[in-house]
């Protein structure tokens, strides 16, 4: 598969030429609501009137993005020296120590709801999609910043690199056929670049749009392609492919493509180095049980189904690399119970259970450490964080959605 900006290259490498395209776009963004109303979480994050097509050499598309010729400089940071769970609680982000205490706030204007790709917290810094400006924000205890690179009317995704360093975000638009765009930059607006963009010539992606995943730590990034207009009741977010693109070589890589067969958003998670997959993708007479695919060999490893398993999902490698945690529940909106299970990678583990909750589930898990995980749980209707220490059991820390960890 060629990327898009090497079609761009191709086809006209000496000049940028913009083509603007006038289209109102709206895409239904998965989330379950509680429990009692019965109904999944739905979220209209993207409305776009307005996009520029440019080669790879130009500016990014958008409304007021900065010109190259005059990169922003962002303050930089200290590493933070504090363990907080940051959590978005209406109208504020919420920082809070693994013994549950408030550490701090800050304002959360124009944020709806946090998931993976609106949402991100990066050294002692929290960025999120201003869904009422259509812009990535930046919010540090001294204040807030706009992105101005990333101002769009179709924004509908961003991900920050570990470092800060580098931005990549994702743009949609809707008329008589999707076009979504993805682009990446240094934080100052330098280096833009064209990732990939739909193309007609690839039906399979007609009900697509883009979404950045990954950061690589040689600079790659890795995204996928994401289906819209899934609703009903629907407990985790997942992907439907993944993609590994690399700058230097302006090279895109399938790791697990998309094709018309893609059942959904079912695969959860890769591993640190790439080479294991997570979800529930790959088994249509068995679509409940978590499994494990080696990438490359394309061996698979099915996770025994535990009591009162009817899905699965929310999978999330440890940091070393040698256990998956993931979220099951009956899958049964009048009568939910929700489990966080744990399985070593060694061959024949059975995964053991550390927490359940009846009248809820647990939709978002994210590692402390090798042996702490915090999850986000929606528990009898009210979304709430809590800590789970292996072995001891769990800790409640605060209502709200998880947004991510500020780690020392």
């Amino acid at each position: 598969m060629s990327s898009t900006a090497d079609l761009v290259q191709t086809a006209d490498g000496r000049a940028c030429k913009a083509q603007t395209r006038m289209l109102i776009p709206l895409v239904l963004r998965r989330h379950s609501q509680s429990i009692a109303a019965g109904f999944g979480r739905a979220m209209a994050v993207l409305v776009g009137i307005l996009a520029c097509l440019t080669v790879a050499s130009c500016a990014p598309p958008g409304v007021g993005h900065m010109p190259l010729e005059t990169p922003r400089a962002y303050p930089t940071e200290p590493r933070p020296s504090t363990l907080a769970i940051v959590v978005y609680r209406a109208p504020v982000f919420q920082f809070i120590g693994p013994d549950g205490s408030l550490l701090e706030e800050r304002p959360a204007d124009g944020m709806d709801s946090p998931r993976a790709g609106t949402a991100q917290v990066v050294g002692s810094s929290v960025y999120y999609l201003d869904s009422h400006r259509h812009v990535v924000r930046r919010v540090t205890a001294k204040g807030s910043q706009d992105l101005d690179l990333t101002v769009h009317p179709g924004l509908s995704s961003f991900l920050m690199s570990s470092d800060g360093a580098h931005l990549a975000w994702a743009t949609a638009e809707f008329g008589a056929a999707i076009v979504s765009e993805l682009w990446m930059a240094d934080l100052d607006g330098s280096n833009p670049r064209l990732v990939e963009r739909s193309d007609p010539a690839h039906p399979e992606r007609t009900s697509f749009i883009l979404e950045p995943y990954r950061w690589t730590a040689d600079g790659d990034l890795v995204y996928a392609w994401q289906p819209i207009g899934l609703g009903g009741y629907v407990l985790f977010e997942g992907y439907a492919s993944f993609y590994r693109y690399s700058p230097p070589a302006s090279r895109t890589t399938p790791i697990l493509p998309v094709t018309v067969l893609t059942p959904g958003t079912c695969w959860n998670a890769l591993s640190q180095n790439l080479d294991l997959a997570a979800g529930t993708c790959g088994g249509s007479e068995d679509p409940i049980s978590m499994r494990l695919l080696t990438l490359g060999t394309g061996s698979e490893v099915v996770v025994p189904v535990v009591a009162e398993q009817g899905i699965a999902g929310s999978a999330a490698f440890s940091p070393d690399g040698q256990r998956l945690a993931y979220a099951v529940a009956r899958n049964n909106p009048e009568n939910e119970a929700g489990q966080v299970l744990l399985v070593d990678l060694a061959p024949g583990s059975q995964p053991i259970s550390l927490a359940s909750t009846p009248g809820g589930y647990y939709h978002h898990l994210a590692w402390l450490d090798d042996n702490r995980l915090v999850a986000g749980a929606s528990l009898g209707g009210v979304d709430r964080v809590v800590l789970l220490t292996l072995g001891s059991g769990e800790l409640p820390l605060a209502e709200g959605l998880l947004v991510g960890l500020q780690i020392p």
